[in-house]
């Protein structure tokens, strides 16, 4: 089992090595069979421990904007921080109920999450936010993405991968779902070391 991190195109060339090239799968498909091993190692690892990925995501309000979208999956925000560029560097901000946030005359520094919407209380100033936590992963979509979790599991996609690509091109469901076995057991026997590498524990402000 290979050590070393894959990214997209590697993962891909690995499958395309062990079923070759005489089939009319595309480069989407295999893709799509990459990022379903992907998602259910994600899953595996989020179901052992929830604040596994983390990620900070940055922000701009302008003057008297109170509301942003989040563009990142967050399954736990541990800090928000602003800065009104006024001198005073970034404050963590407090959470609050919307109603309160959505108050004009509220001159707190105070934030409300409503759905996978960013609300702040409201001032005249632009400042620049900051959001740390843990995220779901995004897919993997250009040849240089590299999957967030260790090196030990990138082989894992490949034989997922390989396990879909034989169901497809003989409709050999048998030796495909050899290949799937040989990914649950796979999975079953690494993700033990790889979640233990992770032992933070941070209070989740969603």
């Amino acid at each position: 089992m290979s050590l070393y991190t894959m990214n997209l195109k590697q993962i891909r060339d690995d499958v395309l090595a062990r079923v070759g090239t005489d089939h009319e799968i595309t480069s989407l498909q295999i893709d799509r069979f990459i990022n379903e091993g992907k998602t259910k190692i994600e899953a595996a690892i989020l179901d052992k421990v929830v604040n596994f990925f983390p990620s900070t995501e940055n922000l701009t309000f302008t003057a008297n904007d109170i509301s942003k979208p989040l563009t990142l999956s967050w399954t736990n925000i541990s800090i928000i921080q602003a800065d009104d560029g006024l001198g005073n560097g970034y404050k963590t901000l407090t959470k609050a109920k919307l109603d309160r946030v959505l108050d004009t005359n509220n001159q707190s520094d105070e934030y409300c999450l409503w759905g996978t919407t960013l609300y702040l209380t409201k001032k005249d100033v632009a400042r620049s936010v900051r959001i740390f936590g843990y995220i779901t992963p995004v897919e993997l979509v250009n040849n240089n993405d590299i999957p967030q979790f260790d090196a030990l599991l990138h082989p894992l996609m490949v034989t997922w991968a390989h396990g879909c690509m034989l169901e497809a091109i003989d409709e050999s469901y048998s030796n495909g779902g050899i290949k799937k076995n040989e990914f649950y057991k796979d999975l079953e026997n690494i993700l033990p070391v790889v979640v233990g590498y992770d032992s933070t524990t941070v209070t989740s402000l969603i």
